[in-house]
């Protein structure tokens, strides 16, 4: 429903800040829109935060699906953590979470294919790198 599409993918908690070392657009949620020739191709629900920017969730238009929307995805937002890092050394932003990661996904294996990678152990409550995880 539009109502849940709403609560979902739009309504939050985070309030834009635009705090000293922040990027130019703060820290808060955002949408990334992704276009190709001017049709809008897919859209990532991100959280830019001090130490990362999160990829919450992304939705493609599935004649784009041969693109491979999460890994496009997964490559422009690190290029723009990387891009951030380097226009503004005194940054805290260092890392980029690619969002949940379900092993038996197909949609979401290839989040497993970027190193280095760690899961949060949900018992431990640790970070454990993905290699050792079965």
């Amino acid at each position: 429903t539009r109502t849940g599409f709403q609560r979902f993918l739009c309504d939050t908690p985070l309030e834009i800040t635009h705090e000293e070392g922040a990027p130019p657009c703060g820290y808060g949620s955002f949408h990334m829109l992704y276009r190709i020739d001017g049709r809008l191709a897919m859209v990532a629900v991100l959280d830019v935060l001090p130490l990362c920017l999160s990829s919450v969730y992304l939705f493609y238009d599935p004649e784009f699906a041969f693109l491979s929307p999460g890994v496009w995805s997964a490559l422009e937002e690190i290029d723009w953590v990387q891009h951030e890092i380097h226009r503004n050394p005194a940054t805290t932003l260092r890392y980029y979470y690619m969002g949940y990661y379900i092993h038996t996904c197909p949609k979401m294996r290839y989040k497993g294919d970027y190193a280095p990678s760690d899961l949060l152990c949900p018992v431990s409550l640790h970070w454990v790198p993905l290699s050792l995880c079965g």
